[in-house]
């Protein structure tokens, strides 16, 4: 049998009902405040390709160069800013000084672990009240240096850099010369969203992207592969590919 809602029921009724509207309304639209840390770039590396001898290791030789001034670590804070302030609902976006050491490294992350938080950070994370913490790390795995119709992975890669393989036969695809051997840009980093309060991990996302220059001209069979850019462009294609990997990253992060 259906019963008719008295006056005073409705109202009850009507007034528990607007509360949890409310209630739902104001957390929907509670600010965010945004802090932005970046520790992928405070050196780049050269890989160079080594032939390795038997089924384990790889032999690859790395040389670390250091960045000064985080010039590259703050190309990711830049990168992100913008979609950041983008977004609706931000009351702040705060980006931190490239630092001279790492606050996390190569620590392990997963979508809703918890990650702690130095203490020296989160006190200034808390006196800033930033509400999430935007976390750019290096990312350490095989390599996935993409051409037209393959893959090639010769070790590990982390961070920003370059890799150097000497040997591998390269046609690129509008020329008919073929030439031994190709550099490779790469960004091997992870972009982690975190909880300040809870120091939980929101999501975490990872790239493998790399760009792959061959040597041209008519000396460029003779050219050896870290001759195909000039050092400004070799700067400007880890820049660029930074900037296109968090571009596309930090909007996915923010997504529910």
């Amino acid at each position: 049998m259906l019963r008719r809602f008295s006056g005073k029921s409705w109202r009850c009724f009507a007034a528990v009902l607007l509360s949890a509207l409310s209630s739902a309304s104001w957390a929907q639209a509670a600010p965010r405040s945004y802090a932005v840390v970046s520790e992928v770039a405070r050196q780049v590396s050269v890989v160079s390709y080594q032939p390795s001898v038997g089924k384990m290791g790889n032999n690859n030789r790395v040389q670390k160069i250091d960045v000064p001034d985080g010039a590259l670590d703050k190309v990711f804070l830049l990168a992100a800013q913008k979609p950041l302030k983008a977004a609706p609902g931000v009351a702040d976006v705060w980006l931190l000084a490239p630092a001279e050491s790492d606050f996390f490294g190569l620590t392990m992350i997963t979508d809703g672990g918890r990650l702690a938080i130095p203490a020296d950070l989160k006190a200034a994370l808390q006196e800033r009240k930033s509400t999430h913490l935007l976390l750019f790390s290096r990312y350490r795995a095989d390599a996935d240096i993409r051409f037209d119709n393959m893959t090639e992975s010769t070790g590990p890669l982390e961070g920003l850099g370059y890799y150097i393989d000497m040997e591998m036969p390269v046609r690129q695809v509008n020329k008919k010369e073929q030439v031994y051997g190709y550099l490779a840009a790469y960004t091997h980093f992870r972009a982690t969203l975190i909880d300040v309060a809870s120091e939980r991990v929101v999501k975490s996302l990872v790239t493998r992207a790399t760009r792959i220059n061959t040597a041209a001209g008519n000396d460029a069979k003779e050219q050896h592969p870290w001759q195909a850019l000039s050092a400004g462009e070799k700067m400007a294609q880890l820049r660029d590919l930074t900037q296109r990997e968090v571009a596309r990253m930090v909007p996915e992060l923010l997504q529910p």
